[in-house]
């Protein structure tokens, strides 16, 4: 099943939105979102729709519990992967395979993708670029630090 991807601007996140429940909607059309005053406070306005914009941050085995309490925002920190795998190299297939587990449970989700860039020790980029690693001070003992 082909997903579209919307950009929902909302500082400091971007929403990603997928749509697996609509099959019609198009990325060009994407979504109208608005901060504004309602009911005397500042809101969200999705679509033109107040929306509470409360969002939870759960791996997705823990996401029925979320979906069951009526959340429909999730922030997929911090393990979602990026998919940046050698200079001028990407695959997203693990990052497709991690929004789907999210989808497979709720199509209509708004889900938050966010990336960590910090690496672990034998990151492409930390093994090609060893003198430009961090060694924080305080910790110097010959180790290279993964920041």
């Amino acid at each position: 099943m082909k997903s579209n991807v919307m950009f929902l601007k909302i500082i400091p996140y971007i929403l990603v939105i997928f749509s697996l429940s609509n099959p019609n909607l198009k990325a060009e059309d994407g979504l109208k979102t608005e901060l504004k005053m309602y009911e005397g406070r500042p809101t969200l306005f999705i679509n033109g729709k107040p929306h509470d914009g409360l969002f939870c941050s759960v791996r997705s085995p823990y996401f029925r519990n979320f979906i069951d309490a009526g959340f429909d925002i999730f922030d997929t920190h911090p393990t979602a992967p990026h998919g940046w795998i050698g200079d001028g190299k990407y695959d997203y297939s693990e990052t497709d395979a991690y929004i789907e587990a999210y989808l497979k449970q709720k199509p209509d989700a708004k889900l938050i993708i966010r990336f960590w860039f910090g690496y672990p020790r034998n990151f492409w980029w930390a093994v090609k670029h060893k003198d430009q690693q961090a060694v924080p001070k305080v910790r110097d003992k010959g180790r290279k630090m993964p920041s």
